[in-house]
């Protein structure tokens, strides 16, 4: 049931860390 959740928010985290590897200044997409 909470398998779509927990891959939405895996893809979040993957994401925030992708862009924070890729700008280290640390501005995300706001």
């Amino acid at each position: 049931m909470s398998a779509f959740k927990k891959s939405l928010l895996v893809a979040g985290v993957a994401m925030i860390l992708s862009n924070n590897v890729f700008a280290d200044e640390g501005h995300g997409i706001g």
